[in-house]
């Protein structure tokens, strides 16, 4: 095989590699929004529940690391949300679905523009494969 095609042969690989990771990565994003937006449904039928709540109830409230203190609800309409940089703003629980609607909006975006970028790379990949083929059966013609 020439050095040329060799060099080439070897940057084709190369590049399978790099858009394979990529891949793979994209996947791993894919699973973890996905997961993210499986909690914020699941915090969305919370609320619903917490609503339907009366006040003066007795609980297990979660401090963190499956680890659960007595407390008691003293008020079933209203939630506290860390809006970022530990500030802590409080709001209704139609208001704090609201939120987590628009937080479940921008993870399906952001899951579609994912797809569509697997998508772009699948492409890549096997358009990637061809040349290299190619590039394959080309030195074993000479």
């Amino acid at each position: 095989m020439v050095e040329k095609e060799q060099q080439e042969v070897q940057q084709k690989y190369i590049l399978l590699q790099m858009i394979e990771n990529q891949m793979r990565q994209i996947e791993q994003d894919i699973r973890e929004i996905s997961n993210r937006n499986q909690d914020l449904s699941l915090l969305k039928n919370h609320l619903d529940t917490l609503k339907e709540s009366q006040a003066n109830v007795k609980l297990k409230a979660p401090i963190g690391a499956g680890i659960y203190v007595d407390a008691e609800l003293k008020n079933s309409k209203d939630v506290f949300i860390n809006i970022g940089a530990g500030v802590i703003v409080k709001k209704t629980i139609p208001e704090a679905k609201s939120i987590i609607d628009k937080q479940i909006g921008e993870m399906e975006r952001a899951l579609d523009q994912l797809s569509k970028n697997i998508e772009t790379l699948a492409s890549k990949a096997q358009e990637t494969q061809h040349e290299l083929q190619h590039l394959m059966n080309t030195e074993h013609e000479h």
